[in-house]
Formats: structure tokens, C-alpha cells, sequence
């Protein structure tokens, strides 16, 4: 039986359409603000291993400062979402640029492995706060008219900047260098502090963008009675049903995530060069999907667009799985690639519509933990089962597992012809 339509206005005085009228001033405001945030990760990911290599630290220093990045993340994901339910969405958001600038300008700068994993795990526990704002956020900056737009468009220029971060965060290594007598990890060092200054310029924008796109005399937060303690965390059954089906879907397309470059050097043996070039096009082209996605969304609705993507994915997947020839397997690599980051915006706005304003966080931080569990189980899974038989059984594999998921899908929210949609 397909889950009840409960939909709640994004603050007390219901002014989401109202707000329409503004136009998307404030809402590209806090898009520059979240390219921003996102620039200190973006270099910390590219530049970090080679910084750590310059310092003589091997592979396990470097495995376990990824490590320590999640679990700082899992760790703050929940407090993250009560403070946006009892703080605001602003306090938060500053509080998450604040923290994430601290981690990763400590890590430019520390050079033992326990300081390392320290910044490590504040960086990641900054990044939590970060992602559980982003979507409260964009419920009160948008209403109806905008807002199936705003959280598509919002992960696309995410995914699209990121591409260009990254070359930057290169580029501005190289150009340091005849400054600090040729010396890479010092290249690497300020280059990082760069990333971190452009995230700290996150805490100022993105409280500006939320105050200009707040209604005058209003609080952007809503009053009555708020659930304590333990209670912050209870959401209704629906949304569970919501975020598990979903989790489902993240986990068998994390089961192939972390694979795709080893794939296609055994398989198709290509070049380091080669293959970075297929995943960056690849990155390019998901963001353009996304776009699309949030002008379907708009037109047909979110959950329409949520079940076409689930669908979608294991007939691309399996297709992968037969390809033979670079060409095909690169358009079928490229074709399921779309499908998990134009999910997270869909299912954000749909999650936060059905919820109560005051509990937002709560709903943000479930979701956000999903992906993060999903990531866990599907990377590692991942591995053992591409161990034990061959990037043909995960390809497969993971279609079956998504293809479930898709028709859980389907039976809670009705067939997409359906009204429920």
C-alpha cells in the first residue's frame, strides 16, 4: 500500500510560496556558498595522499586518515541534525564551515600520524554538518515553485565544481612551487591551507543567504512544542520506510563504487591518464543529469523522477557487466554513474516535504547516516565479492540488489503512472 501523501510547510507561517516571488538570488547565493564549503574537501581529497607521501608516511597512515575522516563523520552526523532542530539551520551551518576549516587547515600543518588523524576526524565531523544543513537549508530558501530545481541543481553544481577543484587544487601546488625552493610537500601544504581558507568563506556566505531568504519579521525555524532528548530522533514510520528502501538502493551502488578504476585497468588496460579522463567526463556529465533531473522533477514530480532513476540503474549496470569493447563499456560506466547522485537530491526533498520543520535535522541526519552505512557495507562487501569472483558477479549482483530495491520502491509509493506520484 502506497505511504500516505503528509506533507508539511517548510516553517510555521506556511510563507514557502510567498517566497517564490524573490527569485533565486538567495538560493544561488547559498549554491556559492556550498561550492565554496566544498573547495577545502575537494583539494583535501586529491592533495592529501601525496602530502602524506612527501611526509615518508606509506599506505596504512594514509588508509587510516580516510578512515578517520568517516568515522569523524558518523560520529556527528546525529548531533549535527539536533543541533540544526534546536540551533537553526544558520548556527549549524557555521558551526560546520567553522569546524571543517579547523580540521583541514590542521592537517596541512601537523605531520605525526595521531595529529593526523585528529584533523582528519574534525574535517569529517565539519563535512557531517555540512551535508545534514544543506537540505533544511533549501527547504526554507525555496518553495514549491523552485524547490524540485534548487535540490537537484544544488548536487549538480556540487558534482560539477568538484571537477574543477580538484584541477585547481593542482594547479595551485605547481604554482607555489618556485616560491618554497621546489619543495612538494610544502607546495602541497599551502595549496591545502588555500582549500581551507575558500571553506571558511562558507561561514560567512551561507548565513547571508539564508538571512536574505528569510521572510521579514519571521523565524526561520518553527515554534511550539519540541520533542526532547531521545524523542528529537523519532520519525514517523514513513520516512524509515523511505530512507531504508533507499539505503537499499545506495548499498548496491556502493558495492561498485570504489572499483571502477581498477576495472578498467584489468579490463580494458587503461593508462592512469586514461582512466582519469573516462571518470572526470564521467563526473562532468553526471552533473548535466542531475540538472535534468531537476527540471523533470518540477515538470513530473520528485518520486517519479526518484523510482525512474532506481530503475534505471540495473539494466545499465548489467549492461556493463556483458560490454567487451572499451566503447560500450565507458557509455554503460558513464549511464549508471547518474544514478545515486540524482537520487540524493530527490529523496532529501521528499523526505523534508513530509516531515515536521521542527525535526528537519532529524529526518537529514537519518539520511545522511543511510548513505554513509550504505558506503561502509558497499565497499567493503564490495571487495570481498570482487575477491571471490569477478567484476562480471559485483556488476550483477549489484543490478539484482538495486532492482529490489526499485520495486520496494514502486509498491510504497505507487506505480509511476499512478496518482501516489
Amino acid at each position: 500500500m502506497p505511504v500516505p501523501e503528509l506533507r508539511y510547510p517548510a516553517d510555521p507561517s506556511g510563507s514557502g510560496e510567498s517566497r517564490d516571488g524573490k527569485g533565486w538570488g538567495a538560493v544561488a547565493l547559498f549554491f556559492l556558498a556550498n561550492m565554496f564549503f566544498g573547495a577545502g574537501l575537494f583539494f583535501h581529497a586529491f592533495l592529501y595522499n601525496f602530502y602524506l607521501q612527501g611526509l615518508g608516511h606509506d599506505e596504512g597512515v594514509m588508509g587510516l586518515a580516510a578512515a578517520a575522516i568517516s568515522a569523524g563523520g558518523l560520529a556527528a552526523l546525529i548531533p549535527a541534525g539536533l543541533a540544526v532542530d534546536r540551533l537553526g539551520v544558520k548556527g549549524t551551518y557555521m558551526m560546520a564551515a567553522l569546524t571543517a576549516t579547523a580540521g583541514l587547515a590542521a592537517g596541512a600543518l601537523v605531520e605525526g600520524p595521531v595529529p593526523i588523524f585528529a584533523a582528519a576526524a574534525v574535517t569529517g565531523a565539519g563535512a557531517a554538518g555540512f551535508r545534514v544543513a544543506m537540505g533544511p537549508a533549501l527547504m526554507r530558501l525555496t518553495g514549491p515553485g523552485i524547490r524540485a530545481r534548487a535540490f537537484s541543481w544544488n548536487t549538480a553544481i556540487l558534482v560539477a565544481s568538484g571537477a574543477g577543484w580538484t584541477a585547481a587544487a593542482g594547479a595551485v601546488s605547481a604554482w607555489f612551487l618556485p616560491l618554497l625552493q621546489n619543495d612538494p610537500v610544502s607546495g602541497h601544504r599551502v595549496a591545502l591551507l588555500v582549500g581551507a581558507l575558500a571553506t571558511l568563506s562558507a561561514a560567512a556566505l551561507a548565513p547571508l543567504a539564508l538571512r536574505l531568504g528569510s521572510p521579514p519579521g519571521r523565524p526561520a525555524t518553527a515554534p511550539g512544542p519540541t520533542p526532547r532528548g531521545v524523542q528529537r530522533l523519532v520519525i514517523p514510520r514513513e520516512l524509515f520506510l523511505i530512507i531504508a528502501v533507499v539505503g537499499i538502493f545506495w548499498t548496491a551502488g556502493a558495492l561498485p563504487l570504489s572499483f571502477f578504476n581498477i576495472y578498467f585497468s584489468r579490463e580494458h588496460g587503461l593508462s592512469i591518464e586514461r582512466i582519469g579522463l573516462i571518470l572526470s567526463v564521467g563526473q562532468i556529465l553526471t552533473a548535466v543529469a542531475v540538472f535534468v533531473s531537476g527540471e523533470g522533477a518540477a515538470r513530473r514530480g520528485p518520486r517519479r523522477m526518484l523510482l525512474v532513476w532506481m530503475l534505471m540503474f540495473p539494466p545499465a549496470i548489467w549492461a556493463l557487466a556483458l560490454a567487451q569493447d572499451l566503447a560500450p563499456a565507458m557509455g554503460f560506466y558513464i549511464l549508471q554513474a547518474f544514478a545515486l547522485p540524482a537520487v540524493y537530491p530527490l529523496v532529501d526533498q521528499i523526505l523534508l516535504e513530509r516531515a515536521m520543520p521542527n525535526q528537519h535535522g532529524a529526518v537529514s541526519s537519518w539520511r545522511n547516516l543511510a548513505v554513509e552505512g550504505s558506503g561502509l557495507i558497499g565497499a567493503g562487501v564490495g571487495g570481498y565479492l570482487l575477491q571471490a569472483s569477478s567484476f562480471q558477479g559485483l556488476f550483477v549482483l549489484a543490478g539484482v540488489v538495486a532492482l529490489g530495491a526499485g520495486v520496494a520502491a514502486i509498491l510504497l509509493f505507487g506505480s509511476p503512472g499512478s496518482k501516489a506520484t
